[in-house]
């Protein structure tokens, strides 16, 4: 008799498979310790690839996913749809900045993975976008960027890459900025102390 797989492991398995995304699994463990249930904003969808390990977590119950490029939602249907039941998805196509000017909401975490097809979108480096962040996170709440780039990924405040450049851009406009690295990317996380420790 053939024994059947566990269905939490499989999944498991569907959503976390190493690549620099998944550090996006961190998002459960984010937003104020009180709350056992947390709303996210991802600035930026592309095709998707982060929202699975976003939705692994029990806390997250909402997820609004913004992005100029029409075409995201289509390119991400498949990602979409492993996201977990528990999670309320809402899509908008529409301009970051301009969203963030809109919204009367306000969100647990919010994700910024902002980029052009060269490099880092010029909005990421600007003070008033990032003062347009802290209007719309609640109390107790956290950013979360996305920062591609190598060599420093695994060291992304020295150096003179672009990647350190945008982490003491952050330091200018946050008081506490951590990082996960990554042997691509490093995700970093700007907020109060989690309240669980984040390793990777």
């Amino acid at each position: 008799m053939t024994p059947q797989l566990n269905r939490t492991t499989t999944r498991y398995q569907r959503i976390f498979c190493g690549q620099y995304y998944d550090d996006m699994g961190c998002i459960g463990f984010l937003g104020d310790p009180s709350k056992d249930q947390i709303s996210v904003l991802m600035l930026g969808l592309s095709d998707g690839v982060a929202l699975a390990p976003i939705g692994a977590s029990s806390r997250v119950a909402r997820l609004v996913a913004v992005d100029l490029d029409q075409t995201s939602l289509l390119r991400c249907r498949e990602n979409r749809d492993r996201l977990a039941s528990h999670v309320n998805f809402e899509s908008v196509i529409d301009d970051a900045e301009h969203f963030l000017l809109v919204t009367p909401d306000c969100f647990d975490v919010i994700i910024v993975d902002l980029y052009t097809d060269s490099g880092y979108v010029p909005i990421a480096f600007d003070q008033e976008f990032h003062q347009l962040l802290k209007r719309r996170l609640n109390p107790l709440g956290h950013l979360v960027f996305n920062s591609f780039g190598i060599p420093m990924n695994l060291a992304p405040f020295n150096g003179s890459t672009p990647q350190s450049w945008f982490a003491h851009c952050l330091s200018h406009s946050w008081d506490v900025v951590h990082y996960l690295p990554h042997r691509r990317n490093a995700t970093f996380i700007v907020g109060p102390p989690p309240s669980n420790i984040l390793d990777t």
